[in-house]
C-alpha cells in the first residue's frame, strides 16, 4: 500500500488508495483511504485532510460476484449446444 500522506506531499494532489488487513479473529477488512492537501498561497502543503471508509461489504460482494460469474461461465462452456426450455406441449 502506498502511503497517502507521502503521495500527497510528493504530488500535492488528492490521493485515494485501498488497504486490507486481517483482524485477530481472521476476518478480512477493507478500507478506502482518501487524502486531500490544503495548499498555501505558494502551492505548498500546509495541512492534510484524510478520511477512511470501511468498504469491506462492497469488496466481499465483488468477490462473491466474480466467483459466481466464473462458476456460470464454466458451466456454460461445458454445455456444447446450449439450453432449451420446453413447456408440457414440447
Amino acid at each position: 500500500m502506498k502511503c497517502p500522506i507521502k503521495e500527497v506531499l510528493k504530488t500535492k494532489k488528492s490521493v485515494m488508495t485501498d488497504h486490507f488487513y486481517i483482524e485477530e479473529n481472521g476476518n478480512r477488512r477493507y478500507k478506502e483511504i482518501h487524502a486531500h492537501p490544503i495548499l498555501d498561497h505558494s502551492g505548498e502543503v500546509i495541512q492534510l485532510i484524510e478520511y477512511i471508509i470501511d468498504i469491506t461489504d462492497r469488496k466481499l460482494a465483488e468477490e462473491k460476484l466474480q466467483q459466481s460469474e466464473q462458476k456460470y461461465r464454466t458451466l456454460i462452456d461445458l454445455i456444447p449446444h446450449g439450453i432449451e426450455e420446453l413447456d408440457l406441449d414440447g
